[in-house]
């Protein structure tokens, strides 16, 4: 892993090679790995970039710091016959190179699990959990993606997925997905191309195709992007990423509509840009939660 801090752009950027099954030869080796990542995480946490300017209408906060240290930091455990599982905490992400040559990149807070046989591959996504798909293409063994809500079957493609409560959202980049309701036997799947999104909940024929939201895959450069949007959408967003868990007292407050770009940083200097184009202020409750009040 290597951290760049360009003084230019004020912008701290993660890479993080694919990791390689030959490197976790023993569970010892993958807690040795993670203990040195985490040293190295915490010595970049110590540098802490001031917040970028803002503007208006369009609300551009720039904040520079690495989300809690944690785009480095991830759990994976290998197990024979390509069986995989992998996790991230809060704030981090990881990019993960499977056996059969996919790739797969997990947002903040996901968890999921890796299977292949000689007829299919199956990656099944907890609740919560977002990925970015690029499948090589293998055409004896389909690749599922499995969530509490349906199925999503890839025809050499590359697609995210995100298994949220209320329904699972499927943006496709490249290629063609089919997609289908879990408990619902449909002889036709509806198929999702490039350019295109849909909704599925368990129980139901998945939603009418749309175009796909240009912004849904910003997350993947350390993005997330906001049009016209109550300040309690936004905050409930930045609740999967900060460490504290953040709440607004005044339901005008929560009503304010907001249009903005975030580089996802650390909470305070979030919350400082925040404070400079709206009337608002915070206090810390505990170690867990922040309040947000107006000012």
């Amino acid at each position: 892993a290597v951290l760049l801090f360009s003084e230019s752009n004020s912008r701290l950027v993660a890479e993080v090679s694919p990791a390689h099954r030959a490197a976790f030869d023993t569970m010892a080796d993958l807690h040795d790995g993670l203990g040195v990542l985490a040293e190295r995480a915490g010595d970049a946490s110590n540098r802490r970039p001031a917040a970028a300017g803002v503007r208006r209408p369009l609300l551009a906060l720039a904040a520079t710091v690495l989300l809690a240290a944690g785009a480095l930091l991830f759990t994976a455990y290998w197990f024979p016959g390509d069986r995989i599982e992998l996790r991230t905490a809060r704030g981090e992400r990881l990019l993960q190179t499977l056996p059969d040559g996919s790739t797969v990149q997990l947002n903040t807070d996901t968890a999921l699990v890796w299977h292949a046989t000689d007829a299919l591959r199956e990656l099944e996504i907890e609740l919560g959990g977002e990925v970015f798909v690029e499948v090589a293409k293998d055409a004896a063994r389909p690749f599922v993606i499995r969530t509490d809500h349906g199925f999503v079957t890839a025809i050499g493609t590359a697609f995210a997925v995100h298994a949220r409560a209320e329904g699972t959202s499927v943006n496709v980049l490249e290629g063609v997905v089919e997609v289908r309701a879990r408990t619902v036997e449909t002889t036709r799947p509806r198929r999702v191309a490039a350019g295109q999104r849909v909704e599925v909940t368990a129980g139901a024929v998945p939603g009418a195709v749309r175009e796909a939201l240009p912004d849904a895959l910003a997350w993947r450069e350390g993005r997330l992007v906001y049009d016209d949007v109550p300040l309690e959408e936004l905050v409930a967003e930045l609740n999967r990423y900060l460490p504290r868990r953040m709440t607004i007292s005044d339901a005008g407050l929560a009503a304010t509509r907001v249009s903005a770009v975030l580089v996802l940083s650390d909470q305070e200097s979030m919350l400082r840009a925040l404070a400079q184009v709206l009337p608002l202020d915070w206090v810390p409750i505990n170690d867990q939660v922040l309040v947000l009040h107006p000012s």
